[in-house]
């Protein structure tokens, strides 16, 4: 998976998955993220300046890691692979390196009607 797919589809799901919560909320008398809610600032120190609503960061810490083998290419893309957790692959030979990146982007979740 590119990262720019990884990014994008992480995105995505954390906003499917507030709207999927909110319902689920709704239907048992709670709420989440309403739009009645107001704060003066937030983790990020974004917010909309048109109704209050502060922003929420989704942080990333991705690790990327390359194998160099015989052939070397030019303009090689970044993929991300994703790995099921506690599942590691022992039998790794070769030439690894392995660089991170971290960064935050700011979203503004859906807001739940009361």
């Amino acid at each position: 998976m590119k990262l720019e797919e990884f990014i994008s589809e992480t995105i995505k799901q954390v906003l499917n998955g507030v709207m999927m919560a909110q319902d689920y909320a709704k239907e048992k008398g709670g709420s989440i993220n309403p739009s009645s809610m107001r704060s003066t600032h937030s983790k990020s120190g974004y917010y909309d300046q048109t109704n209050g609503q502060a922003a929420h960061d989704i942080d990333f810490d991705i690790a990327i890691t390359t194998k160099e083998e015989g052939e070397t290419k030019a303009g090689v893309g970044v993929f991300v692979t994703v790995f099921k957790a506690g599942i590691q692959d022992k039998n790794l030979t070769g030439n690894f390196s392995e660089n991170r990146i971290k960064f935050s982007i700011p979203i503004f979740l859906p807001q739940q009607k009361t």
